[in-house]
This record gives structure tokens, C-alpha cells and sequence, in this order.
């Protein structure tokens, strides 16, 4: 195999290729890192966009498939940059609504302006592992929260301290309202996860990719710590199914079965075909807090065959590099136009400069790409994109248009019979077809989901036309095309969306519309519908006890896709005497600030969306004196001096609590104060004297009398 190779080494002026890069040239850095291309062979066309360095990257940067670099920056937060279906940038960065803090991300043009952002609701933090602005203008972004969790009660060796990474899915839609929310805690066992669970931080599934589903619009969701594939409705917010990892439910076929059970590890970047197929990277590994399930040294890029009734998954391709590489985080696959595949090798090149950044390989699995650092071995992200290119757009014009006749633009998908029209004389039409997605949409009625491929159709010359249009749809994404509905605006890139009449010719297999004008043409189908379905109740628990010296804070989960809820609380179970009366809640708790001692509380809250609204879900809660009671220790006890130990404690309030430590009834000293946990590991102070009378006291900081103190004394020992 002959190889070409470029050594870039970046000494030279740069001159931009896009009208994005204003300055006639830039030098470049003397840090700036060498690289080396070898070629093999054909490549699919596009731009490789990325980052050298680790999330706080050293440059962000944007090449050509030489090496060459078109654009870098050492000043923005680009962590995990990545090119939308739109064409639009995303990065990491502060947004609009709250310049105060990082909440989401900044969407950028082709000339690296901010033109939007998205952002996460809610007291949620900001998760970079992936973003997907949709085509029809809504956005999936991820999470994460604490949980605290007694460990303790669930293995061996447990921590009653640990705090639970919560991972939270939320769909967005384009006015940024919350329309879907999926917390992985609900669904997905603790103790399925492959994290050392006996650590006091536990990152138990960690999500690192999220895609829909062409096929149903439900959601495919990549979990590192779990190493499964889950699969999830969107209408009702159910596990569909699950694979890979402990809660495995397919037989694998034509695996290697040397990598029995757990054929894939800490997978990566998941895509469903056109075909029907996943594909995927397979780290191999988990790396970071990870108990690794299996042995295997090797990364690989890998393609199932999914059969969803017989619960089949079929190795149908593997990418394996030679010599093998593994990669302890990050790496990606893509699907490139031509049908190669891009492999992102991740966090493999740091400190190995013998391994390559990045590969491309042709569905046969040759290799024909792969570009190296020279030197630098900080790491590397890189996705290839055909993004600000001329082949992104098919066109056709046409001069000269009169009423009647038939204009086919074969090369841009349409074909056009002008009803009538009013104009010059000299006059003209330009038609093209798009390969990237619509930007800015918005839609009356609910909201299609949307093909990437679009079209536009513009006048010279013409002040008013109407014409019948049939569009070509070979090689769409589409699952039935008597379904789809083509939508239309006036203006390209601003504006609303209608629907326009229209039905699927089987013979010419074009989609049909008539009476259309000028603008812009999308391609759609109907999105999942949306059961009411009724909440998960979370906090209080149903029968529960909270003190009234706080205020309640009713917390619920949504089941599905959602526009808002309703929430009653009452003095009474006929709901009869209704102290809280919310309708038309956009976020899923409510705190109600005056509680009334002694008082059972009942509450219920529904869900209304698309298809209207659901039944209540109900619960209870009682108000009543507020009350702390220390659980350990309790009595008999031997903890040794410069040993750990957890003091833990019962109690109903959100106050912060000092923790005493008494000697013969004697106070000894305030060992901490904790606020919102049950649980302290302490270390047995060296200096303390030995003895078989220490008590903990465990008291409110708000107000002293409110406390508990150990039921019998415990020692302290050498």
C-alpha cells in the first residue's frame, strides 16, 4: 500500500480560504503542534474540526485533510466542539439568558458568530459529553446532579456518604422550553454499574452520547460506567431496551467470544444507520473511578445488525487498528457521504505520538486516511465535516419563466409547472437542494420532526408566482413516504413553517405539492405523540413525615414529552379545601413556603401535552414537629484513634447540624457542621483521651433545642 504523506510544519502565513476569516493571513505559533498525513487512498470529501490539547484545549482548530489549518484559537472555550445538522458550531460558553455562569452551549456560523445558544433548565450542571440540535429546532442536552445515597445498604464496604452522579436528558424545544426530561436514577440500577461503588464519589452510568432513533423517535443513549446501549421512549419515558453491560438483553452473534459477556466497554459515540444497524467506538475499557469488566487491550470501531423483535445483535463490521490502540476515554466514528467511515482515536495519543489522531477507513475496513502528531502528545478530538463547502448545495437556474411550463431540476431534486405568475419579461428561477438542515425553525401546530435535506426556491425578475412542485426523495432518511409532509416559509432561515397539501406519487416516487410559492421547503414526518402520561411522585414520598419548621418542596417526573403540569395541595382528600392551585407548571417542583403544624397534607399534580391531559398522581405528606436522631454511634461502639468512623443521623428538616462530641456528659468539642447529609466520616482525633463514656450530639444550628444524642456511650481505644 502506497502512501501519500504531507509533513505540515506550521513556520508558514496562513491565508484563509472562507469569507468566515477576515484578515489576509496569520502566522501561526511556533506551539502550534506538527502533523502528519498519510493518504491511501479515496477519501470522502470534508474539514476537520476539533481541538489539540485536552477540554481546555490548546487550539481549537479547523484543517483542511492535508493538515493545513484554515482557522485556530487559543481563547475559545470550544470543549467538545462539534458541527450541528444545520452547519452551526456548538461550543462550550456562557449564553444569554446568564452570562454569570456556563449553563449549555454557543451556536456559531460559518463566520464563527454567535447566532444562538442552548442551555440546560433547571438547577442542573452543564454536561459536555454531546449536544444534538435537531432538524426541526429542538436540542438534547445532558446533565448532571448529585444524589446522596446511603452505599452502605447496598454493598459491601459502601459508603453511608456517597453522593450519586444523577444524569439528566433534556429535550429542548426552539422557543427553549423544557419538553422532555429523563433522569437515568429512575430507570437504570445503581448496582448495574462497572464504577467502584465503594468510593464516596460514584459516577454510576455516565452518559456520554445521545442520538434519536430514525426509526421511532425514541432516543439511543450511550452510558460509559454501565457499558450498555439504552434505548428510551420519548412518549412515555419507559426503557425500551437495553444492550450490553450487566442488564444485557440481546444475544450476540458472530462476536468474538473470547470477549464473553461484555463485548463492548465504555463505548462511545452511537449512530443508527440508515439500515437499521448501530455503530459505534468501542473503548474496550473505563478508565477513571472504573472497575473494568474485561482484559481487553484493544479499541475498536464496531456495527451491529439489530433485530428489536428476536433481541438479536449481530457483529456485521469492525474497525481494528494494526497494531492495536487503546483508548482510555473519548474516541468517536463517523459515517462519512461516500460511505467511509472516521474513527477519532481519543484520548489514546496522549503521551504516545506513535498513535495515530485520527483514521479513515472505506466500509470494506481499508485504510485510506490517518493523520499523526509529529511530537505533541497533549491529545486530540477531530470529526470530519462537510461543513462551509460548495458541496453542501445542488442548484439549477432557470431564465426566462413563463406560465405552464414545466421546469426540471434534476440536479437540485425538483421539478417545478408554474401555475401563473407576474413579472418581468426577464425573469428567473434558482432552485437548490441542501444537504444540511433548516436553521431557526419554528412550526405551527406540533412540532415534525425533519429530514436534513432541504430545499430552496428563489425569483428574479417575478413579483408573484404560484407553481405545482414534485420533489425527489431518493436516498432520504425516511421510513415511509406516504407519511411525510412537506412544510414551506417564505424567507430562508427566519420565519414559521406551514404545512402544505401533500401526497407521495409511487410511480414518479416524488413527494407532490401544489399552489406553492418562493422560500424555503422542508421535508418532515410525524413525531412520537405524547401520552399524559401521569408523574413519577419523588419528594415527599407518599405517607411521608417533614418538619414544619421548612417549607415543602413537591418534586415529581415526568413520564414522556410534556408542555406543562398542574399541582394541587389540599387540607383534605376530596381536595375540597386547596391551599396550592398551580396550573400550567413548566418546571417539576413547587415549593410551598407556609406549612401549618401538625397538618396531613394531600397532593396531586397531572401532565398535559399534544394529546391533552392526564390522570392525577396523588400522595401524601404530614407536617410535624421537627426531630434528629442519631443512629450511630448508639451504644457500645470501640472506635480507635486515628481510625475513620461515620457518625450518621436521622432527621426531617433542611437546617445545618453541629456535631457534638461529649465525654462523660462533658462537652469535648463541635467535631463539624454538615449541611444536607446524614452522614460524616470522621477521624478519631489522636489527642483524645481514651474511654468508654463518649457521646455524639447531633443538634440544629437554626435552634439548639432541636437535637439527639447517642442512646448509650461508646469507646474510644489506642
Amino acid at each position: 500500500m502506497k502512501a501519500i504523506q504531507f509533513l505540515v510544519v506550521l513556520s508558514i502565513s496562513l491565508t484563509l480560504v472562507s469569507a468566515a476569516f477576515a484578515a489576509d493571513s496569520i502566522g501561526v505559533p511556533s506551539d502550534f503542534p506538527n502533523l502528519i498525513v498519510n493518504q491511501y487512498g479515496e477519501t470522502a470529501p470534508g474539514v476537520l474540526i476539533g481541538y489539540f490539547g485536552s477540554y481546555n484545549s490548546d487550539y481549537y482548530v479547523v484543517l483542511d485533510q492535508s493538515g493545513y489549518p484554515l482557522f485556530y484559537s487559543k481563547t475559545d472555550q470550544m470543549s467538545y466542539p462539534g458541527v450541528m445538522f444545520n452547519g452551526l458550531i456548538s461550543a462550550q460558553g456562557y449564553t444569554y439568558s446568564n452570562p454569570s455562569r456556563a449553563k449549555g452551549y454557543t451556536l456559531k456560523d460559518e463566520t464563527f458568530t454567535v447566532v444562538d445558544s442552548v442551555e440546560l433548565v433547571g438547577d442542573y450542571t452543564f454536561d459536555i459529553h454531546d449536544l444534538k440540535v435537531l432538524p426541526n429546532g429542538h436540542a438534547l442536552l445532558l446533565g448532571t446532579y448529585p444524589i446522596p445515597m446511603d452505599m452502605s445498604k447496598l454493598v459491601s464496604g459502601g459508603r453511608p456518604d456517597a453522593s450519586i452522579t444523577g444524569n439528566v436528558i433534556q429535550e429542548i424545544d426552539a422557543d427553549k422550553n423544557v419538553v422532555f426530561e429523563w433522569h437515568v436514577i429512575d430507570h437504570l440500577p445503581v448496582l448495574d454499574s462497572f464504577h467502584n461503588l465503594t468510593a464516596q464519589s460514584i459516577d454510576y452510568a455516565h452518559f456520554n452520547s445521545v442520538s434519536i432513533d430514525p426509526f421511532d423517535n425514541s432516543l439511543l443513549i450511550s452510558f460509559r460506567t454501565t457499558s450498555e446501549i439504552t434505548k428510551v421512549s420519548r412518549s412515555t419515558g419507559e426503557v425500551i431496551w437495553r444492550l450490553g453491560g450487566k442488564g444485557n438483553q440481546f444475544t450476540f452473534i458472530g462476536e468474538h467470544e473470547e470477549n464473553a459477556p461484555y463485548y463492548f466497554v465504555g463505548q462511545h459515540c452511537i449512530w443508527r444507520r440508515r439500515n437499521g444497524n448501530l455503530i459505534f467506538f468501542d473503548n474496550g475499557n473505563i478508565q477513571g473511578g472504573g472497575v473494568n469488566p474485561c482484559d481487553r487491550t484493544y479499541s475498536r470501531a464496531v456495527e451491529y445488525a439489530i433485530d428489536e423483535t428476536n433481541m438479536t445483535a449481530t457483529l456485521v463490521w469492525e474497525y481494528r487498528n494494526t497494531p492495536d490502540i487503546s483508548t482510555p476515554s473519548n474516541g468517536r466514528v463517523q459515517v462519512l457521504s461516500n460511505g467511509n467511515v472516521f474513527i477519532d482515536w481519543g484520548s489514546a495519543t496522549q503521551n504516545k505520538a506513535s498513535v495515530p489522531i485520527a483514521t479513515e477507513v472505506s466500509p470494506e475496513g481499508e485504510l485510506v486516511y490517518e493523520m499523526f502528531f509529529d511530537s505533541y502528545t497533549k491529545g486530540a478530538r477531530l470529526q470530519k465535516y462537510l461543513w462551509n463547502s460548495p458541496d453542501l448545495v445542488k442548484s439549477q437556474s432557470f431564465q426566462n419563466i413563463t406560465s405552464g411550463n414545466t421546469y426540471n431540476a434534476s440536479q437540485a431534486g425538483a421539478t417545478i409547472i408554474v401555475d401563473s405568475l407576474e413579472g418581468k419579461i426577464n425573469n428567473g428561477l434558482a432552485v437548490k437542494r441542501h444537504a444540511d438542515a433548516v436553521r431557526f425553525p419554528k412550526f405551527t401546530g406540533p412540532v415534525p420532526q425533519v429530514l436534513i435535506e432541504r430545499e430552496t426556491i428563489s425569483s428574479f425578475g417575478i413579483k408573484d408566482i404560484l407553481f405545482d412542485v414534485n420533489f425527489d426523495i431518493d436516498g432520504m432518511d425516511f421510513k415511509d413516504p406516504n407519511q411525510m409532509t412537506v412544510y414551506h416559509r417564505p424567507q430562508e432561515d427566519s420565519g414559521i413553517f406551514s404545512p402544505l397539501s401533500t401526497y407521495y406519487d409511487s410511480q414518479l416516487k416524488k413527494l407532490v405539492v401544489s399552489d406553492a410559492s418562493c422560500g424555503e421547503f422542508i421535508f418532515t414526518y410525524p413525531d412520537v405523540q405524547g401520552l399524559p402520561i401521569a408523574p413519577k411522585i419523588k419528594t415527599p414520598a407518599d405517607m411521608s413525615a417533614v418538619s414544619y419548621t421548612n417549607p415543602v418542596t413537591f418534586e415529581w417526573a415526568p413520564g414522556g414529552l410534556f408542555k406543562s403540569f398542574h399541582l394541587q395541595v389540599a387540607k383534605d382528600e376530596g381536595f375540597t379545601e386547596i391551599v396550592v392551585d398551580e396550573p400550567n407548571l413548566t418546571e417539576f417542583k413547587y415549593i410551598m413556603e407556609t406549612v401549618e403544624p401538625l397538618t396531613t397534607y394531600f397532593w396531586r399534580v397531572n401532565t398535559t401535552n399534544d394529546s391533552g391531559t392526564g390522570e392525577w398522581a396523588n400522595a401524601s405528606v404530614t407536617a410535624v414537629a421537627p426531630e434528629i436522631t442519631v443512629t450511630t454511634p448508639n451504644g457500645g461502639e470501640e472506635w480507635r484513634k486515628g481510625l475513620s468512623y461515620f457518625i450518621q443521623w436521622d432527621y426531617n428538616m433542611d437546617d445545618e447540624v453541629a456535631i457534638d462530641l461529649y465525654n462523660s456528659s462533658m462537652f469535648a468539642k463541635t467535631i463539624a457542621t454538615v449541611t444536607g447529609s446524614q452522614a460524616y466520616e470522621w477521624e478519631v482525633d489522636l489527642n483524645l483521651r481514651t474511654g468508654s463514656s463518649y457521646t455524639i450530639k447531633v443538634r440544629s444550628t437554626a435552634d439548639d433545642t432541636i437535637s439527639d444524642t447517642s442512646d448509650g456511650p461508646f469507646s474510644i481505644t489506642k
